[in-house]
């Protein structure tokens, strides 16, 4: 998923960042991914009660007579089974969420590093270039390096852009899953209420 650490802008590449007015992001991707693997374990916890304990309830529905078990089957399937599976669904949906958050955030870093480690390159040749006999003047030199950086801005404000949009609709989505998530605390807060365990 992600590294136990955020990627990290080189050093010997501030200064190419100076160049293409780019700001490196210091977003965490580590800690979107952290998270959703503690989403994954809450929805694998929920998810458990349909398994083991759901046989154990079922046998149990299946053998007995009483009409208070009938009652607690009731409850059970209509109630317990429910929220645990509404739980699971919607741990599950945010933990991917979260996922796909981490990933464009390091697909964005990687890429950012890529393009500005090719520029910094290109102008590192670009220096000892101009020091050879047959070089061209420093004025052509100088022109090529601005089209070289232009281009290298004009990808890097696209990969922003992209990867902003993105972002943007995974906060959208965060956002719709959390209210999910505030309905089913209501619904289980007020079963225990009806059931006075608060």
């Amino acid at each position: 998923m992600t590294g136990d650490a955020p990627i990290k802008l080189p050093e010997e590449l501030f200064g190419t960042t100076v160049d293409v007015d780019f700001l490196f992001p210091n977003a965490n991707e580590c800690m979107f991914g952290h998270s959703a693997e503690k989403w994954l374990e809450f929805s694998d916890i929920c998810a458990s009660v349909q398994s083991g304990p759901a046989a154990a309830v079922k046998e149990l529905l299946d053998t007995s007579q009483s009409e208070s078990i009938a009652a607690f089957g009731d409850f059970w399937n209509n109630h317990v089974l429910v929220q645990s599976a509404a739980a699971a669904d919607t741990a599950q949906k945010f933990a991917t969420i979260l996922t796909l958050t981490a990933s464009t955030i390091s697909t964005y870093k990687t890429n950012a590093i890529r393009e500005l480690d090719a520029l910094h390159d290109f102008l590192d040749r670009a220096v000892w270039w101009t020091w050879l006999p047959f070089a061209d003047s420093a004025e052509e030199v100088q022109q090529q390096n601005k089209a070289t950086i232009d281009i290298a801005r004009d990808r890097l404000a696209k990969q922003t852009a992209d990867a902003k949009e993105l972002l943007n609709l995974y906060a959208d989505q965060m956002r719709a899953v959390q209210e999910s998530v505030k309905q089913i605390a209501v619904q289980i807060h007020q079963l225990r209420k009806n059931l006075q365990l608060d």
